[in-house]
């Protein structure tokens, strides 16, 4: 399935702009396809002409298509050694990879052992029994918040897979560019990280080809660079929404202004599925090895993509005092909202980031 849309409107999903500058037109594409991390990917340029931004485009679309397969966990693709090839070869031999894969994968590794490790990439096995769940009970036209017909797993289950988590198992070989997972009941999935990691690796590979004042909206792994411009043609930054967890007809429950970096968040309100009157959400707790509670949604501001990914997820399991102390290690900015809507953040998430 591929449907692309090209205009040169003001349009809102996420990110909310201003007008067109008197200088460079704005341009904007949603492109809708398979192979691009199943999300919609929105990119918006003020470009010089049509034609830069087409060449644009296509960079987006190529990149984007390259490392959905090299980080799919799921399905497997004519020649590409991914994600799903590593964990089906667990316990059997070393797969050879391309460099990006051993890149994220040693990337996650650093970042488990720099937070509280928390966002592990070694969950697949605990991961794959949850996603099993939300597929028979995450249709919202059987099974609502009223519904006592759904089921959670059996912590006996979960428990017996505790063993098969350890993040130590994961054996990368930079030198010879393989993966080996020692553990053959042991799998991983990149899902806390992947996208982002990807955003931001398509936005260096942008800046590289010359372009500039762009913004990436990989589904809510926002990504920009440069600046937008209003309808007097000066120079803004860019005007960065986050959707309200809650009510989806709303665009926005804060705007920060960016000119350049990552802003990313981690909610209960796209993958889930209910039981007992309590929303249970596709991010799992690797100590609890169950769905987090604390958090509708957190979003993070960080100067890279695939950082601001990661932590999205780190914090949406760590209670915000916790966080906060996280947050200043790796100089991110940080809003939560509790489950009640109660807001909390930074001190600067609001403050305007310039390059």
């Amino acid at each position: 399935m591929k449907k692309i849309f090209y205009c040169t409107i003001p349009l809102l999903f996420l990110l909310l702009f201003s007008g067109c500058s008197s200088t460079k037109e704005k341009f904007t594409v949603h492109l809708i396809e398979d192979e691009m991390f199943d999300t919609v990917i929105q990119f918006i340029q003020y470009a010089e002409d049509e034609e830069e931004f087409e060449k644009n485009t296509e960079i987006i679309k190529n990149e984007f298509s390259y490392y959905h397969r090299l980080f799919d966990k799921y399905k497997d693709y004519p020649g590409v050694a991914n994600i799903k090839t590593i964990n089906d070869a667990a316990g059997k031999a070393p797969v050879p990879v391309e460099q990006p894969v051993i890149d994220l994968l040693l990337f996650a590794k650093e970042m488990h052992e720099k937070t509280e490790g928390k966002n592990n990439i070694a969950l697949g096995a605990v991961l794959k029994v949850w996603h099993n769940y939300r597929e028979m009970y995450g249709d919202p036209e059987e099974y609502d918040e009223n519904n006592t017909d759904s089921k959670i797993p059996d912590l006996n289950e979960l428990e017996s897979l505790r063993t098969h988590t350890d993040l130590s198992k994961l054996i990368i070989d930079d030198q010879s560019n393989t993966v080996y997972i020692e553990d053959p009941l042991m799998s991983i999935d990149v899902g806390g990280v992947a996208k982002g990691y990807a955003t931001e690796l398509v936005a260096k590979k942008l800046e590289a080809s010359g372009a500039t004042d762009f913004a990436v909206n990989a589904g809510g792994n926002v990504r920009v660079s440069g600046h937008s411009y209003g309808s007097d043609g000066k120079m803004r930054s860019w005007n960065t929404g986050i959707q309200d967890p809650f009510v989806s007809t709303n665009p926005s429950v804060a705007n920060i202004h960016i000119t350049s970096g990552s802003l990313v968040s981690s909610g209960n309100y796209q993958r889930y599925y209910w039981h007992d009157g309590k929303k249970y959400s596709h991010i799992i707790d690797n100590d609890t090895l169950y769905p987090a509670f604390l958090y509708a949604q957190v979003s993070i501001y960080h100067k890279d993509s695939g950082t601001a990914d990661y932590l999205s997820t780190e914090l949406f399991l760590l209670p915000v005092d916790e966080g906060r102390k996280l947050a200043e290690k790796f100089d991110a900015e940080v809003l939560w909202m509790e489950m009640d809507g109660t807001i909390h953040k930074t001190s600067d998430f609001f403050e305007i980031r310039e390059k």
